[in-house]
């Protein structure tokens, strides 16, 4: 599972690694939370922009939004099968650009909060998948998912799930409307190359907290724990 992450990434990276038709400014975040509008990265017809969207994905054919809460990631291995997946996976895959993200390791009974970067200070871009919805007055909402994968050897001590990170080799094949699905299938491993990861703060385990400090290793002889329920 993915739940948290960060997004501090300049706009001439930005462009560096996606050719935009579009570059806003997006402002820096250190704990973007589901439900929370994200930016996104898509492609329709060739033309590729950053879009903002709600993470958490609602299908076109939803009764009601609540679903959201329940599709904020989508496990790569069921995402060609399922009826909430399947339909973006063929045609509305999208990249969500993030800086790093949290998870939460357990140790016993306590959890302790582990950012995860890449330690050449390059963002991530995580495989996602996006639809539009309609709600009962008309308004239409885009909304976003983020895919995982199995761990890799770094994550597998931390959590059973990690988010599909893509190489920029593999951007375009991702992002590119008429590519042979199984291919776009295979894009969706075990992230190989090495990844910096260090404990944080506890204040990350609420959404009010949102500044840099965030992201600073925790001294863990002072660092309280928490216990899980």
């Amino acid at each position: 599972m993915c739940g948290r992450f960060t997004f501090y990434i300049t706009n001439q990276e930005l462009q560096q690694w996606y050719q935009l038709l579009n570059n806003p400014t997006i402002d820096e975040r250190y704990n973007i939370a589901p439900l929370q509008t994200i930016p996104v990265i898509t492609q329709q017809q060739a033309i590729r922009q950053l879009q903002m969207m709600r993470w958490g994905l609602i299908p076109a054919w939803a009764k009601d939004e609540s679903i959201a809460n329940n599709l904020i990631n989508a496990r790569a291995e069921t995402i060609a099968e399922k009826p909430s997946f399947r339909q973006s996976l063929k045609k509305r895959r999208c990249i969500i650009p993030i800086s790093g993200f949290y998870e939460w390791k357990k140790n016993g009974k306590l959890k302790q909060p582990m950012y995860i970067a890449n330690p050449q200070q390059q963002h991530l871009p995580l495989a996602g998948l996006w639809d539009q919805w309609t709600n009962h007055n008309g308004l239409l909402i885009k909304t976003c998912t983020l895919i995982t994968v199995p761990p890799n050897e770094q994550m597998n001590p931390i959590h059973n799930r990690m988010p599909a990170i893509l190489s920029k080799d593999h951007i375009n094949v991702w992002l590119d409307e008429n590519a042979d699905i199984q291919h776009v299938l295979q894009l969706l491993q075990p992230y190989p190359n090495p990844l910096h990861i260090y404990p944080v703060s506890t204040q990350v385990n609420s959404a009010a907290f949102d500044s840099p400090e965030l992201i600073e290793p925790a001294d863990s002889s002072n660092e309280p724990l928490e216990l899980f329920d």
